[in-house]
């Protein structure tokens, strides 16, 4: 049962960030899918940045609370995973993360930092 909730969230991933693509306009960020580990392109890169900054506060503000952070309802705590900041995460990805990113990139609100090895 739970494989096929898990294909069933994938599915409706593919689809958000489908549409998540379409609400790009700067064609200078080519975004086809969502990627990680490692991120595939900028706008991934922000997306992962963005949600492991945003989870890090969830841990902070579930332990501040006295909340058992591995325990959750849709993740499985492992190896040490706090999985209710998983769970919780779900809720503010999109008003938070995404439409942050989607502002920067469309707006050109950013910067670029070159790190390559300058001679």
């Amino acid at each position: 049962m739970e494989d096929f909730w898990v294909r069933f969230e994938g599915a409706g991933a593919a689809q958000y960030f489908s549409a998540f693509a379409e609400c790009l306009t700067n064609t200078d960020f080519v975004f086809t899918a969502r990627s990680r580990r490692p991120p595939g392109n900028p706008v991934n890169a922000m997306l992962s940045f963005g949600y492991q900054v945003l989870w890090n506060h969830l841990l902070a503000l579930i332990e501040i609370q006295g909340l058992d952070p591995y325990y959750a309802c849709l993740h499985q705590a492992h190896n040490g995973h706090a999985a209710l900041a998983s769970d919780l995460i779900k809720e503010f990805r999109a008003p938070i993360v995404d439409s942050l990113v989607l502002w920067l990139v469309n707006s050109q609100g950013y910067f670029v930092l070159d790190i390559t090895a300058q001679n």
